[in-house]
Formats: structure tokens, C-alpha cells, sequence
């Protein structure tokens, strides 16, 4: 059975994955109790034969639930000819456009940084799995997951998912700052001698490991109850606490981090507390929906501006 003949669209499967091209896929998923033995789980495929048992698996769930993916890459190319390295929606963020924004959040400087979309190392990683960005056929289709869709704007109702795959591209560090400010963000490990964008990026096993067990709040825990109480959408969610079982010490906590939000951006997307920001030719981002109207009013000018020079 392929996945557009769902016996019933059903309640979404929502999935969160953080590629790495070294490391492979971090994936965090919810389901309700529909979902039986589907309902919630965290896992590591490996860049090997972990790719296609990962397109196999979401294959298999799509058969019965509509799937609904967040991922941390870029997944759009420009609409402009010439533009081969960096799309309007980053140069949005890494422009001083929205710095009174950004002042408003912690230290405009600290901002977690926005890479042109081509110098992404989990460029390779996300066109290998997904297919997108689409460019050309490649030849290693092996682990590639079948006529997925790609959603690149804010619909009308995102509550309602019909059958098959979709895909969104997220950002987490950077809707984590949206979220919370950048200044806890950044500057969380002052005394951990840890600083600038993304710092939490830096927190290695053993610093982790070792702030649980001596039960230390260090700037890094701090941070995960504060990004909890942000993301956390219902009592009971999966585990959001890092884990490196079974993936080997060249992970990071960042990387389940990473998963856990953007499984959580898509659920509250679902439930229209998350929007899409951006378009198809500009480049787009799942962001929280932001409590201060002005913030999200500027970023949406910011990104009209942008539509009507194109």
C-alpha cells in the first residue's frame, strides 16, 4: 500500500529531525493513542544504512496517519538567478533589518547566526533523505523518501494535514531565541567561559553529565527548563532530555535538543501556535508564534518588504 491510499487522514504523526552529515539523523516524533505503538518516540539513524531504515519508517507511518516532518536545514533554493549561496529569508536575520528586535530580546550582537543556505554542511544529508532542496536527480535515491510535500507558506487552516508527507523547514536555534530572548541563549555559560550565538551548541556529554549528576544547575540545564516551558505542548510529551545512548560520544546534547524542538514547532503549528514566516522564493522558517504582537508585525513587514523587491 503507498502512501496516498490512507484508509483515513487521521491525526498527524508529527516528526522532528536534526540532520548532521557526520553524525546522521536525531529524530524525535509524537503521536497520539491512536497511533498505538507509534505514539512518541526519540531515535538516532546513522549515516549509513540508518538513512533508508529512517525513509522506510516514515514510509510505513505514512501508509496509516498523514506525517508531518520538521527539518533543521535548508529546503528551498532562491527564485533569482545568481543567487547559488543565500536566500532573502537569511539575509533578513543576518541584516541589521530587525535589530531593534533583536535588542529587544538580549544583545543584538548574539544572535544565533544564519548561514547562507549552500554553506550548510547538512546540505548533502537533507537532498540525499528528502530531496530537497530540488535540484537535479541524483543517482542515490536508495533512502529517499517517496513524493513528500513540501510546505514553504502559511496556509489558510495548518491544522488540517491531508494524507502523505509533509515537510518543514525549522530553525531551532533560532526560534529558541525568538522564544526566550538571546541573551540567556548566548550568554547562559558565562562562567563556563562559553560565549556568542548558539553557545549551547558547545555543551559536550561530559559537561552535561556531569551537571546531572551532581545535580548542578548549571547555565546549560537552566536553559533546557527554559526552552521546556516554552515548547512543551502537553503533559507527558517524550523525554526531551538528551540521551546518547546508542549514538556514540561524537554527539552532542545540542543535537537532540534540536530534534525536540522542531518536533514541538510542528505540533504547535498544528494547533496555530507556531507560523510559517516566509515563502517558496524568499526562503521560509517555523517560528513560535511570538506574545508581542510588534515582534512578529516587524518581522512580517520585514518580509513583505522583501516579497515586493522581488
Amino acid at each position: 500500500m503507498s502512501a496516498s491510499k490512507n484508509k483515513s487522514p487521521g491525526e498527524p504523526i508529527v516528526i522532528g529531525v536534526d540532520p548532521a552529515p557526520s553524525k546522521g539523523l536525531f529524530v524525535y516524533a509524537h503521536g497520539s493513542e491512536e497511533h498505538g505503538d507509534n505514539c512518541g518516540f526519540k531515535k538516532h539513524y546513522d549515516t549509513g544504512k540508518g538513512l533508508q531504515v529512517f525513509a522506510a519508517t516514515i514510509q510505513n507511518l505514512a501508509e496509516t496517519h498523514p506525517v508531518l516532518i520538521c527539518w533543521d536545514a535548508p529546503l528551498t533554493m532562491p527564485h533569482e538567478n545568481g543567487r547559488f549561496y543565500i536566500r532573502r529569508i537569511e539575509e533578513i536575520w543576518r541584516s541589521n533589518k530587525l535589530r531593534h528586535i533583536k535588542e529587544a530580546n538580549g544583545d543584538a550582537a548574539s544572535w544565533a547566526s544564519v548561514q547562507g543556505f549552500a554553506g550548510c554542511s547538512h546540505w548533502a544529508i537533507t537532498q540525499r533523505v528528502l530531496g530537497y532542496p530540488s535540484l537535479n536527480n541524483h543517482p542515490l535515491a536508495e533512502a529517499k523518501l517517496e513524493n513528500p510535500t513540501l510546505v514553504y507558506g502559511q496556509p489558510d487552516k495548518p491544522s488540517h494535514i491531508e494524507n502523505g508527507i509533509r515537510i518543514i523547514e525549522v530553525h531551532p536555534a533560532l526560534a529558541i531565541q525568538v522564544a526566550i530572548g538571546s541573551e540567556e541563549v548566548a550568554h547562559f555559560g558565562r562562567g563556563g567561559k562559553l560565549s556568542g550565538a548558539g553557545s549551547y551548541k558547545k555543551v559536550s556529554w561530559t559537561k552535561f553529565d556531569k551537571a546531572k549528576k551532581n545535580n548542578v544547575t548549571d547555565g546549560f540545564t537552566k536553559l533546557l527548563e527554559n526552552v521546556k516551558k516554552e515548547f512543551m505542548v502537553t503533559t507527558g510529551d517524550v523525554d526531551f532530555l538528551p540521551d546518547r545512548s546508542g549514538t556514540g560520544d561524537k554527539t552532542k546534547p545540542s543535537d537532540h535538543l534540536d530534534a525536540w524542538v522542531a518536533m514541538q514547532l510542528g505540533r504547535m503549528w498544528l494547533d496555530d501556535k507556531a507560523k510559517i514566516y516566509g515563502n517558496e522564493r524568499l526562503g521560509s522558517f517555523l517560528l513560535k508564534r511570538s506574545e508581542n504582537s510588534r515582534i512578529e508585525s516587524e518581522i512580517i513587514a520585514t518580509i513583505d518588504e522583501q516579497i515586493i523587491q522581488l
